[in-house]
């Protein structure tokens, strides 16, 4: 009898360690999976208003930066079907980007690419430096594999919107 009772308990045993596991895996597949760079509140910020007729550079007023990291600059569908809403939300590569030091920067100049029409918004976005040291390192479409992620606050990627216009924009306008 009392092997008959170890023999019962074993197997119980087995099958409770079994179910939890199989309720771990299933709560784990359900988590969300990282989506960047997280950094505790205060920790990395972004700055910049918008900039009638932006050429060449796109100023950002005032970035901090957890450690050394890239500020980029993304063109900005306004297409409501996109997936963000009225804010539409950024698409493609980088137009521009710029490497900034850990700690607090102020007026940082982006380069922008001269071949690239400007959308009327773009998003600025701090991006962690976690690859190859001052090389941008960024692929949304391989996001998982990019090393140089968004950093994210609260669940929030750290990124603003920055109005710009074109030239052609200006005369459209005026009365």
């Amino acid at each position: 009898m009392r092997r008959l009772l170890t023999v019962i308990g074993t197997v119980l045993a087995i099958g409770l360690a079994v179910g939890l596991i199989a309720l771990a895996v299933a709560g784990a597949s359900r988590t969300a999976p990282m989506i960047g760079v997280v950094v505790a509140s205060g920790g990395a910020s972004v700055e910049a208003t918008g900039q009638f007729g932006a050429r060449g550079t796109l100023l950002v007023d005032r970035v901090v930066a957890p450690d050394r990291s890239w500020v980029a600059v993304y063109l900005v569908s306004a297409d409501p079907m996109a997936g963000a809403g009225s804010s539409g939300v950024a698409t493609g590569p980088p137009v521009g980007y710029v490497q900034v030091p850990a700690g607090e920067s102020r007026d940082i100049r982006v380069p922008l690419d001269p071949g690239v029409r400007l959308t009327q918004d773009v998003l600025v976005v701090l991006q962690a430096d976690r690859g190859v040291p001052g090389r941008f390192e960024f692929d949304a479409a391989r996001f998982d594999a990019s090393p140089d992620k968004p950093y994210y606050v609260g669940g929030v990627e750290v990124s603003v919107p920055v109005r710009v216009r074109y030239d052609e924009m200006i005369d459209t306008i005026r009365p």
